[in-house]
């Protein structure tokens, strides 16, 4: 039996997957599943499936919609979180850089290029009918290297999820200066092709599980203490993250969804050319 490696970052969008683990419900339907914790983002995974070094991956969106339609070497094998993310705009505290109109000038501090943290701003300047240069692009790997800039006091602007970065925005590290929601769900589970032929049955159980797992989630009267705990969020701050949040619990993807998000990405230059909505998303199911 092979061993399944499912990757994803350390947040908290994140819990069915452990939850699902420690209750032993994967090994339950013997599937051998391996969580691996991608610091690097979508980016670092994207890299990762295309490799063969995971079999599964939870990637934001836009990131996978874009390695996709570039490598086609993955496929989308279902939804996983259908709310929009929140990214929050970030800066060094003491930086100069005051409001949400001049990040587009500022260097941008990115985990790699083809993650979130490099997409989402284009997507933002988009909207606000902005520019970037290639020259602007600073890559920092990840939330950690974002941190060690910061404290640098260097000129730069991060885009991360909200919640995840409040902590360094309370201690003073960071300074939020906007904030800027997906218009599109934020998370799908991308399955590398090659394994998805091969271990078709197994990937697909998985994809059961996790949304029964997320679906006692949402339903769970301890959820919240659950998230203070493993993440450390304080009461308030996980009150507002999990009642805008909703996992997904079937495993139907919105070709409307894709089409849409597809259009924006080639509008801000992210992809060249759009394709069909089946090229994207598995087909066996």
């Amino acid at each position: 039996m092979d061993t399944l490696r499912v990757g994803g970052v350390p947040e908290h969008f994140n819990l069915p997957w452990h939850l699902a683990i420690e209750n032993g419900f994967f090994e339950k339907k013997n599937i051998d599943l391996a969580w691996i914790t991608c610091k690097g983002g979508t980016g670092e995974m994207c890299h990762m499936l295309e490799d063969k070094q995971l079999d599964l991956a939870v990637l934001l969106t836009e990131g996978a919609v874009k390695h996709i339609i570039e490598k086609r070497k993955t496929k989308i094998l279902q939804l996983f979180v259908q709310t929009p993310l929140v990214w929050g705009l970030h800066v060094p505290y003491q930086c100069e850089i005051q409001h949400y109109s001049e990040v587009f000038d500022a260097p941008i501090a990115i985990s790699r290029f083809g993650s979130g943290s490099h997409l989402m701003p284009q997507v933002d300047a988009y909207f606000k009918k902005q520019q970037i240069a290639e020259s602007q692009w600073k890559v920092v790997h990840n939330l950690d290297g974002a941190i060690e800039l910061a404290q640098e006091n260097k000129e730069m602007v991060f885009y991360w999820e909200k919640f995840t970065t409040k902590p360094y925005v309370d201690q003073e590290i960071f300074r939020r200066v906007g904030e800027f929601i997906t218009p599109w769900p934020c998370f799908v589970i991308a399955v590398n092709k090659e394994s998805y032929q091969k271990n078709k049955q197994q990937i697909d159980e998985i994809g059961k599980i996790v949304c029964y797992t997320a679906s006692q989630l949402m339903e769970a009267t301890n959820a919240l203490e659950m998230f203070e705990d493993r993440y450390n969020m304080p009461p308030i701050d996980a009150h507002d993250w999990f009642y805008m949040t909703e996992w997904a619990v079937t495993n139907e993807v919105s070709p409307k969804m894709l089409e849409n998000a597809m259009q924006i990405l080639k509008e801000c230059g992210v992809i060249r050319h759009k394709v069909k909505v089946e090229e994207l998303v598995v087909s066996e199911k």
